[in-house]
C-alpha cells in the first residue's frame, strides 16, 4: 500500500476516468469488422490470426477495464472513509468531518444560494410595494414632501434581521470558507491506496 493525499488521490481519480474513458473508446472502435478484413488494432495480415491477435488485444483491454474500475472503487472509497472521519472547524459553524462540509458545499449549495437571493429579492420587492402604496394613497407632492414621510408606509420585511445576515452569512461559508477548508485538509491528509494504478 501507498500513502498519499487526499487531493492526489483525487487527481487519480479524474485520470482513471479519462483512460477509461479511453480504453472504452478503443474497444468500441476496434469491435466491430467483417470476416473479409483485418482488424486495424493489430499488424497481423492474415484474416485469421489478425482477427485472433485482435481479440486477444481486446479482451487485454477489457481487463485493464475492469481493473482500473476496481482500483477506482477501492481508492474513491479511501477518500469517502477519509471524508467521513476528517474534522474540519468553520469560523462560524464550527467543527464539521470533510463529508458534511461537502454536503453543504456541493448538495445544498443551491438552496443557500437561492435563500440569499430570494432575501434580497424581497428586499427589493418591499420598497416597490411600499412605493406603489405612498404613489396611490399620498399625492406626487407629498411622496417628495419630508414632513410626509413620517406617516408614510415603509418598507417591512417579516424575517429577523439577525435571521437575513445569518441566511447571507451562512451563504458566505457554503460558497467560500468550506471549499478553501475542504481544499486546505485534502492537501495534507493522507489515505493508504495500492501502490500501482493497473494499466499504466
Amino acid at each position: 500500500m501507498a500513502e498519499i493525499t487526499v487531493a492526489k488521490a483525487l487527481t487519480r481519480l479524474k485520470i482513471i476516468q479519462r483512460r477509461l474513458e479511453d480504453l472504452i473508446k478503443e474497444v468500441v472502435q476496434a469491435a466491430p469488422t467483417h470476416s473479409k478484413a483485418c482488424s486495424l488494432i493489430v499488424a497481423e495480415k492474415d484474416i485469421t490470426r489478425n482477427h485472433k491477435e485482435a481479440k486477444a488485444v481486446l479482451r487485454s483491454r477489457m481487463q485493464a477495464i475492469t481493473d482500473l474500475q476496481k482500483y477506482y472503487v477501492v481508492v474513491n472509497t479511501a477518500i469517502l472513509k477519509s471524508n467521513l472521519e476528517t474534522k474540519i472547524t468553520s469560523d462560524l459553524w464550527g467543527e464539521m468531518t470533510v463529508a458534511q462540509a461537502l454536503t453543504y458545499a456541493a448538495s445544498l449549495k443551491p438552496h443557500f444560494k437561492n435563500l440569499e437571493e430570494g432575501m434580497r429579492r424581497a428586499a427589493v420587492a418591499a420598497q416597490q410595494v411600499a412605493d406603489g402604496y405612498n404613489r396611490m394613497t399620498f399625492s406626487t407632492n407629498a411622496v417628495n414632501n419630508e414632513d410626509f414621510k413620517a406617516v408614510m408606509a415603509q418598507p417591512v420585511l417579516l424575517i429577523e434581521q439577525e435571521d437575513i445576515t445569518r441566511i447571507k452569512n451562512d451563504y458566505e461559508v457554503v460558497v467560500t470558507e468550506l471549499n478553501d477548508l475542504i481544499n486546505q485538509s485534502n492537501a495534507i491528509t493522507v489515505i493508504q491506496v495500492p501502490d500501482d494504478i493497473p494499466g499504466f
